[in-house]
């Protein structure tokens, strides 16, 4: 909404306060769950679950995929799986400092980064890797908007 502001100047309208309190929600749980992920990811179990995943065959791998998904799916979303070569992936979100913007700082504010983890096997062995990449950078304003014109949506699912 665009309104006048003192001296006949445009002013954009902020975010309102339901879409702002419901964005610091969200990052407060995002933040929870990107710690559990990265506590998942130091742990030698999800690691022995990785493996299983890479070396079994298709049913052993298939039961891996289901333990593996157990655990990640709480705090990480399901994004798919590939086959050839096997590789299941998981989309985790993470309020993050700005990543990107200007030299002078006046584009930077604080945000979201959607990150790509994905294990699979390494090489012709048995063993697994697990990797992580960051996919997308989105701004808390970007953020506030898409909660203010869609009450009610669920941030992960977009």
């Amino acid at each position: 909404m665009i309104q006048r502001a003192a001296g006949g100047a445009r002013a954009v309208a902020g975010v309102g306060t339901e879409a702002r309190r419901a964005l610091r929600l969200w990052r407060e749980l995002a933040a929870a769950r990107a710690a559990r992920v990265d506590a998942l990811l130091a742990d030698r179990r999800l690691l022995r679950l990785a493996d299983d995943f890479a070396a079994k065959g298709a049913l052993g791998a298939a039961r891996s995929l289901l333990r593996l998904r157990a655990q990640l799916e709480p705090s990480a979303v399901y994004a798919g799986l590939r086959a050839s070569p096997r590789a299941a992936h998981w989309t985790v979100f993470r309020p993050h400092a700005p990543v990107s913007g200007d030299v002078a700082g006046t584009w930077r504010q604080g945000g979201a980064c959607v990150w790509r983890v994905t294990v699979q096997r390494a090489g012709r062995g048995r063993r697994s890797r697990i990797e992580q990449a960051m996919l997308l950078e989105v701004s808390d304003h970007a953020l506030g908007r898409l909660l203010q014109r869609s009450p009610g949506v669920g941030i992960d699912a977009v």
